[in-house]
């Protein structure tokens, strides 16, 4: 059994995943969404105690794929209130002290600008609140790569990783480049964020401005590309279980997912188009994030997307319709939310219809409390 769960995180990420018997399943977490998301991981967290039996759920790994509020807020109250219920066997994240290492090693021939760098990058550590958290609890830190960075390198085979139970997770994200540019500007990234965390409201307005999303959808060839750099730097899975296979992007960038997932076809000896049973789309539907190249290097039938379409009102209209346009397969676009940004989808097929895009299907949760559930069995 293989289970992957959107949970309602807002308008973040938050996915529980379960395989093996299920009856006493594995389970990986991957973001936590935001801060309120911390009630439905509680909730999900003592429905698999009740489940097994035991007084500790044991999580072989969690994963933060990036430092925005809406993936993280989550884990950090999830480590503050609930580690005592939960043993992990690692946790994935890239914070303070791996991007000091980044800049410490970078040699472009600018020490003393990186020397400086670096020590605006120690004067952020307490406001890193979980790379302080994991430096100084007991937690493991990105023990499967010896406490550096995960991150995909220039050359070698993509690193990979295999999980109790039989999952394989292969790392298609981020690029050293892609933390490198972040640890350049990691002070005013973690600005933003404390702002953001005060006020409620995101100051990048790059995925509102220039938007047409009123209804019915419209086909655009026009294309504007994400360039914020916390979203470069997402870790980004490409999670197996027997032969089931599901992409997880975070927000990161489209060119840079279609690059290694090339690289991933060399490594595997695969020809054509990789088959996925579901991918989940990146920064939660973004036209910005979201390529034709990337949905064509791809035979996939099911697109996740993670949002109540708060702060940005994703997913965007146009990400989708690429979806049906360059999907392989007839798509299913399966929500977490059955929300102000989705619900026409499934209600107003006719619209999208008359674009001659070709037929979809759509999903969304049966009990919005837990959010969208998808389950392959694997014999």
């Amino acid at each position: 059994m293989f289970q992957l769960e959107l949970l309602p995180a807002g308008q973040g990420d938050c996915m529980w995943i379960e395989y093996g018997p299920e009856h006493n399943p594995h389970v990986v977490i991957v973001d936590g969404g935001v801060t309120a998301t911390f009630a439905s991981l509680e909730e999900r967290i003592g429905l698999a105690l009740e489940q097994s039996g035991a007084s500790k759920l044991h999580v072989e790994l969690l994963v933060v794929t990036h430092l925005d509020n809406d993936h993280i807020q989550g884990v950090l109250k999830l480590l503050n209130e609930s580690q005592h219920r939960i043993n992990f066997g690692d946790i994935w994240f890239n914070g303070n002290r791996q991007l000091i290492e980044l800049l410490r090693s970078a040699d472009d021939g600018t020490t003393d600008a990186l020397g400086s760098k670096v020590s605006d990058v120690l004067g952020f550590d307490e406001a890193d609140a979980l790379s302080t958290i994991l430096a100084t609890g007991e937690l493991p830190w990105n023990k499967s790569f010896g406490g550096a960075a995960v991150v995909v390198p220039l050359h070698d085979e993509l690193p990979s990783r295999e999980f109790d139970g039989g999952l394989k997770l292969t790392l298609l994200g981020p690029s050293t480049t892609r933390l490198q540019e972040l640890s350049l500007v990691w002070p005013s990234v973690l600005k933003a964020y404390a702002l953001q965390e005060r006020t409620g409201v995101a100051e990048d307005p790059g995925d509102t401005l220039g938007r047409r999303d009123s209804w019915p959808p419209i086909w655009s060839d026009y294309v504007s590309w994400d360039k914020k750099e916390a979203n470069g730097s997402s870790i980004v899975l490409l999670a197996e279980y027997g032969d089931t296979a599901c992409l997880l992007t975070g927000d990161a960038f489209a060119d840079d997912i279609v690059t290694h997932l090339d690289r991933f076809k060399v490594d595997r000896g695969i020809g054509g188009k990789l088959p996925l049973a579901a991918l989940k789309l990146s920064h939660h539907g973004s036209a910005r994030n979201n390529s034709r190249q990337l949905i064509e290097s791809v035979k996939c039938g099911s697109y996740l997307i993670s949002t109540n379409g708060a702060q940005h009102k994703h997913p965007d209209h146009q990400a989708l319709l690429r979806v049906l346009r360059y999907s392989s397969l007839q798509p299913c676009l399966a929500f977490n939310y059955e929300a102000e940004t989705t619900h026409m989808w499934r209600d107003d097929p006719a619209a999208v219809g008359q674009l001659g895009l070709g037929t979809y299907k759509t999903k969304y949760p049966d009990d919005a409390s837990r959010g969208l559930i998808l389950q392959w069995n694997e014999e």
